[in-house]
């Protein structure tokens, strides 16, 4: 677009509406500009972040088994200690058995915080009715 000058002052208010335009334009660059450091500096903690997070994946399971394997291997360890218990349970409930040791002791407070450690029959059963539709 041409715009036509045909005063000394037009020529002034153009100036000045430039200048402006200009004095704006850099105050945006520079917000621009202070915007993407802000970004990089981020993106670097980011990444260091992800680094940190690797780095612990790494150390917790071997590099020739995935992650998401490890997980399915452990769920089933617990479900295995989770039988042994519910047996262990049982056993103590039907012979009767008092913890005297400190590590009887700490089992049957783990048993009990678990849910193992039977004060009835009808406990013992109705734990039995639930393992055996899979709860």
């Amino acid at each position: 677009m041409t715009r036509y000058i045909y005063s000394a002052e037009e020529a002034v208010q153009l100036l000045n509406e430039t200048e402006k335009a200009r004095a704006s334009l850099a105050l945006e660059a520079k917000d621009l500009r202070d915007q993407i450091s802000d970004l990089n500096a981020e993106n670097i903690e980011l990444k260091k972040c992800l680094a940190e997070i690797e780095e612990r994946e790494a150390a917790c399971c071997p590099e020739d088994v995935a992650f998401d394997e490890q997980i399915v291997a452990l769920r089933k360890l617990v479900e295995q200690m989770r039988g042994a218990l519910s047996i262990l349970g049982r056993i103590w409930f039907y012979g009767d058995f008092k913890p005297e040791t400190p590590n009887e002791k700490h089992l049957s407070v783990m048993m009990k915080e678990m849910g193992f450690k039977y004060e009835s029959e009808n406990e013992v059963l109705a734990a039995l009715e639930a393992a055996e539709r899979g709860e």
